[in-house]
C-alpha cells in the first residue's frame, strides 16, 4: 500500500530517524537500543520499569510460552528481547532498514526480524497467536493512517487471537501530558543530568558518518508524537466485530492515567 500526500512525508521522516539513529550506534547496550526506539534512556535506567511494562503485556495480551507473536514498529529490538523471553516464537517487523539490521545482530534465538510497510505486511492472513505495536502508534499522523495498520494487524491474527495497540496519548488529556512531560524531564535532568545522545563521543569518525548520510537522505529525521480519542478505537471495533478493552498502561508508568492501552479480540 502507498501512502501519499502528508502521511507519506511524514511515514518517510519516521523511516529515515529511525534508520539515522541505528546506524549512529556502536553497541548493542539497552540504553542504546532504547534511544534507537525515540526513547529517554533515562527514564529507564531502572530495570523496575521495564519488568512492570512487559508483565503488564503478558497479562493483558494474555501471551503464553507457546504464543506465536508479532511486534509492529520493533526498531532496533528494544522491546524484543523481553517480548522473545515471554513466548514460543517473535517475529519483529519495522519500516527503517537500519534498525532492523541492529535487531537481528542481538542474534535472539526464537527471533525473526524483517522490513516491512506495516500497511502491508508481508504475511498470509492468520498468522500469528498476538499482535502488538506498542508506542509506536504516537508516530502515526492521524487515526486513518493508524486504522490502516491496525487492519493489518488483525488481518495477519490468528481467529481467537488478540491485538495490543499500547500506550497510545490520550487527547482528553493532552494538557496535563505536556505538563507532566515537562515535570518528568526536570525530575531526569536533576538525577542523571542533561540527556545526551549515547552514540556521540564513541567513534570519531560518527559525525562524519552523520554528515554523509545527512546528504543522501530524502526526508528530515523527524518524530512527532500524536494523541488519540478512545472512541475511534472502540468504534474500530465494533464496525469489524472485535472485542474491545480498553487498559490503564503499566503501573510505574510516570504518564499512568494520560496514556491508554487497547486491544482486540478476534471471534473464535
Amino acid at each position: 500500500m502507498v501512502v501519499s500526500g502528508k502521511s507519506g512525508d511524514e511515514i518517510r521522516s519516521l523511516k529515515t530517524f529511525f534508520h539515522d539513529r541505528a546506524c549512529s550506534i556502536q553497541g548493542r547496550t539497552d540504553r542504546e537500543l532504547c534511544f534507537v526506539s525515540g526513547r529517554d534512556p533515562r527514564l529507564w535506567e531502572d530495570g523496575s520499569l521495564y519488568r512492570d511494562l512487559l508483565d503488564s503485556i503478558r497479562s493483558q495480551l494474555d501471551v503464553k510460552e507457546d504464543t506465536v507473536l508479532i511486534e509492529i514498529g520493533c526498531a532496533a529490538g528494544f522491546l524484543a528481547r523481553g517480548l522473545s523471553s515471554l513466548c514460543g516464537r517473535y517475529v519483529g517487523v519495522d519500516v527503517a532498514p537500519g534498525a532492523v539490521r541492529v535487531a537481528r545482530s542481538m542474534g535472539i534465538p526464537n527471533a525473526m526480524f524483517r522490513v516491512a510497510d506495516a500497511t502491508a505486511l508481508p504475511f498470509a492472513d492468520e498468522q500469528f497467536d498476538r499482535s502488538i505495536s506498542y508506542d509506536v502508534f504516537t508516530n502515526f499522523p492521524g487515526f486513518d493512517y493508524a486504522s490502516m495498520v491496525m487492519a493489518e494487524m488483525v488481518r495477519t491474527t490468528k481467529r481467537g487471537g488478540k491485538i495490543m495497540i499500547g500506550s497510545l496519548a490520550d487527547a482528553s488529556r493532552s494538557a496535563e501530558y505536556e505538563e507532566r512531560c515537562r515535570e518528568v524531564a526536570g525530575e531526569l535532568d536533576a538525577r542523571y543530568g542533561r540527556l545526551e545522545d549515547p552514540a556521540a563521543g564513541k567513534d570519531p569518525w560518527n559525525r562524519i558518518r552523520q554528515w554523509m548520510r545527512s546528504r543522501l537522505r530524502r526526508a528530515e529525521p523527524k518524530i512527532t508524537c500524536y494523541s488519540f480519542n478512545r472512541d475511534d478505537f472502540i468504534r474500530f471495533g465494533r464496525e469489524r466485530s472485535l472485542k474491545t478493552e480498553v487498559f490503564e498502561i503499566h503501573g510505574l508508568n510516570p504518564y499512568r492515567g494520560m496514556r491508554f492501552n487497547v486491544v482486540y479480540t478476534k471471534a473464535p
